[in-house]
């Protein structure tokens, strides 16, 4: 038989020239089906899957030795940090981390086009088929402008004083405006808790709120990176206080919360109607799920939990608790973070990193992250994330052991 969607009406498909593939299995967002065929049409689209295909079917198809997958979406990336590689050492911790990016932000432009350029190419080659790229300049403008990836661009503010606000705001929304002129698709997001004001989140979700109905109605933020993190906001304590200090920012308008980092802003984030991703989640325990899955029910809000356990082990040495996440029925998403913080930008490699932790978690729900969850999540599901007719995903080719082999498409 073929695959039919509940989104796509059961209609004849024009004749036009056709390819297939098949391989061991097929997965196809949802599901693996073992040697299924995957016939493909002459723009690159999805005609149909076979999943019970006669053995004329099979003969006629080219035949792959392993997994053949949609191409994987990188949920959450920042490409203008890819001249970072190998500047930072490992186990810093997050606070340590975000000092010495701030260090080493001033780079020759050159040589930071160059890497960007660099990094989106080797993105591609290791079957990245859309990003999720956080943004803080324009400088990855020209490169994606080019790309054969697709972008979403998260235009970062951060201004954790509230006298910045405004002069944080107008600046993040000055390029956010080079990127939408460009018709690039794009929002303004808060990097993190811990590094945006209460005014600044205001003006944040105020502007997506007007945007609600449009393509830019998605909010990333940082959440939970390190136990630093929610030790600031229960007591004002932890490596929170000296990066501060360093920074000479006084910080004596701060009365700690009580509560951990998300359950302090996540009623901030209440933008009826938005996509949330909430990134790397380290630290995050049964009491903020609940709220999350609360807020979601009361505001229509669509949250997900994006993982990046390389940059994780990078920084902080440790893994969020995946299963708890994995439990909590809020989908979870795979992301790369910078090559500040990762060896390299491979979804791929961040499969290997889980499945080495949590060797338990099926294949099939593995695959279901790195794809479908996470075009989902981008807002690109129309297109990628699956096999199903009509859409362009790409094609890739992967081991038993999800290790990528190549890039079919």
């Amino acid at each position: 038989m073929s695959i039919t969607y509940p989104d796509h009406p059961n209609e004849p498909i024009r004749l036009r020239p056709t390819y297939s593939v098949t391989a061991d299995y097929i997965f196809d967002g949802y599901r693996l089906w073992p040697e299924a065929v995957l016939n493909i049409g002459d723009r690159d689209q999805v005609l149909s899957l076979v999943t019970d295909p006669d053995a004329n079917t099979k003969q006629k198809a080219t035949s792959y030795q392993g997994i053949i997958t949609p191409g994987f979406i990188n949920a959450h990336c920042h490409l203008e940090l890819s001249h970072l590689k190998g500047a930072i050492e490992k186990g810093t911790g997050l606070p340590g981390f975000a000092g010495k990016v701030m260090q080493l932000r001033r780079y020759d432009k050159n040589v930071i086009l160059r890497q960007i350029a660099a990094a989106d190419r080797a993105m591609w080659e290791n079957g990245i088929q859309a990003v999720g790229d956080i943004c803080n300049t324009t400088d990855s403008l020209a490169e994606k402008n080019s790309t054969k990836i697709r972008y979403r661009n998260f235009i970062e503010c951060l201004g954790f004083l509230p006298e910045q606000a405004e002069a944080r705001f107008n600046y993040a929304h000055q390029v956010w405006m080079s990127f939408y002129q460009q018709n690039k698709a794009s929002s303004l997001v808060p990097h993190a808790p811990y590094s945006v004001s209460k005014p600044l989140f205001e003006k944040i979700c105020a502007a997506l709120s007007e945007n609600a109905g449009e393509k830019n109605r998605v909010l990333s933020m940082h959440n939970q990176e390190s136990e630093a993190e929610n030790a600031f906001f229960v007591s004002k304590t932890g490596d929170f206080m000296p990066f501060y200090q360093n920074l000479g920012a006084d910080i004596s308008f701060f009365t700690p919360s009580g509560k951990s980092s998300l359950l302090t802003v996540l009623p901030e984030l209440a933008v009826p109607g938005s996509q949330v991703l909430l990134v790397h989640n380290t630290f995050t325990q049964k009491e903020d799920v609940a709220a999350i899955k609360e807020q979601g029910v009361g505001t229509g809000q669509d949250f997900y939990f994006v993982l990046c356990p390389g940059a994780n082990l990078y920084i902080e040495g440790r893994l969020p608790d995946i299963p708890l996440l994995l439990q909590s029925g809020i989908p979870l998403t795979l992301g790369t973070d910078s090559l500040g913080s990762n060896d390299q930008l491979s979804i791929a490699a961040e499969l290997q990193h889980i499945k080495m932790a949590y060797p338990e978690i099926p294949n099939e729900t593995l695959l279901g992250w790195a794809t479908l969850n996470g075009a989902r999540a981008l807002g690109f599901d129309q297109q990628l994330g699956s096999f199903e007719p009509g859409k362009s995903p790409g094609i890739l080719l992967l081991d038993q052991q999800l290790a990528f082999i190549k890039r079919i498409l």
